[in-house]
């Protein structure tokens, strides 16, 4: 068993490291002019795969700010794997055009690879929203001692 709030900062670092190190990369990206005037595509695109996530983590985060939580609460290192192996799963899809564009054919442009890699994303999203709302919407509500 691993106490609930660990679980839960593990992947809120995760996922908050993850979104800043692409939001870097397609600044730098962008400010090169690899996209040209389709920027606004990438924007889409990245809010889109990562703002549903993003959003579950840090109202989770706030509400455990505000409320009191039981740091005892544990969850099982069976559920804890799946969903940490879920996210680095979906973290590494979205990588995946970011780091590897170059790789691919020159008649395949980096916004055409973008808009492929969403048939993956889509569905793996859904997912994975599943199980991070599972670890963040857990009730952890402490009962008031009398």
């Amino acid at each position: 068993m691993k106490k609930l709030i660990d679980v839960r900062k593990t992947l809120g670092i995760l996922w908050y490291v993850a979104l800043l190190i692409l939001v870097v990369i397609f600044s730098i990206q962008v400010q090169t002019n690899k996209y040209g005037n389709k920027y606004n595509l990438v924007i889409e695109w990245l809010t889109a795969n990562v703002l549903p996530t993003i959003s579950i983590i840090t109202t989770a985060w706030v509400a455990d700010f505000i409320k009191k939580t039981d740091e005892e609460q544990s969850i099982g290192i069976f559920q804890y794997r799946v969903v940490l192996i879920f996210s680095l799963m979906y973290l590494f899809l979205l990588f995946f055009p970011v780091l590897f564009s170059p790789f691919f054919e020159a008649d395949t442009t980096p916004i055409e690879l973008l808009a492929k890699m969403k048939v993956f994303l889509i569905p793996f999203q859904g997912l994975l929203d599943a199980f991070i709302t599972f670890i963040f919407v857990t009730k952890t509500e402490k009962k008031e001692e009398a």
